[in-house]
């Protein structure tokens, strides 16, 4: 059974290493090299300021999940368990707990994005990211009034 757990400084290698893999795979439109140059901004400096939260299925970290005040700055599952909720009951784990939150997305990554409008969030604007110069979605979720 899959684990929700608070991240601790110990995690943060393999996080790295999560984060790069499933980028590259995901985001196969952008070069290599744009994420390993991204890699120690991630480990010494997303990771760290971010609030990050695991899941886990006993030792085997499955993925996380990463915000900072109400932005969304990255969901990550092993490619090998995507398709199974384990990203889902990250994000309803996080919903719970906000009233808004925001994210951008590569246009390109049609299956996050389609991920994302499946769980309430919403496009607002676009814009051309300026370290890839690919065209990026800003979305948006609000926890709707009862």
């Amino acid at each position: 059974m899959a684990e929700i757990k608070t991240l601790s400084k110990t995690d943060i290698d393999e996080l790295t290493r999560l984060w790069y893999e499933t980028s590259i795979i995901a985001h196969d439109f952008i070069p290599e090299s744009y994420w390993n140059k991204n890699r120690e901004l991630m480990k010494n400096i997303y990771l760290p300021d971010s609030d990050t939260l695991l899941i886990q299925d006993g030792r085997n970290i499955l993925g996380f999940i990463s915000t900072k005040d109400n932005y969304l700055a990255a969901l990550f599952i092993k490619p090998e368990h995507q398709g199974k909720g384990l990203g889902k009951k990250l994000l309803k784990h996080i919903q719970r707990k906000s009233s808004y939150l925001e994210l951008k997305v590569f246009a390109k990554n049609l299956s996050a994005v389609k991920f994302y409008q499946n769980n309430g969030f919403r496009i607002v604007t676009e814009e051309i990211d300026r370290d890839t110069a690919e065209k990026e979605f800003i979305m948006e979720w609000y926890q709707k009034k009862e």
